[in-house]
């Protein structure tokens, strides 16, 4: 099995999200905040068995939802972001990501 790391990021504010990988909630929380000093709200580890999970980002009362397929031959981080058009963004990446 390998490891995926997901990382709330910017633009939480009193959130309730829910995340799920490849069918299974691996993170539901309620009041999710971004930190603004280091831009990073919660991160969750989640394990997965195939080369391309399926995940899936949910904002229950923003009724925002990001579904994304990382190949993890290249990705082990996923960050997520809420976007200052208000639409869920990722970024991924190979390495962690760097936070003060």
């Amino acid at each position: 099995m390998k490891q995926l790391t997901i990382d709330l990021q910017d633009g939480f504010e009193d959130d309730t999200v829910v995340i799920e990988v490849d069918g299974r909630e691996v993170y539901r929380k309620a009041h999710v905040r971004t930190r603004q000093q280091i831009g990073l709200a919660d991160t969750v580890v989640a394990e997965v068995a195939g080369p391309r999970p399926r995940v899936e980002v949910r904002l229950l009362e923003r009724r925002l939802a990001l579904k994304l397929e990382p190949a993890l031959e290249s990705v082990a981080f996923l960050g997520v972001s809420l976007g200052r058009d208000g639409r869920l963004e990722s970024r991924e990446s190979a390495e962690p990501f760097g936070y003060l």
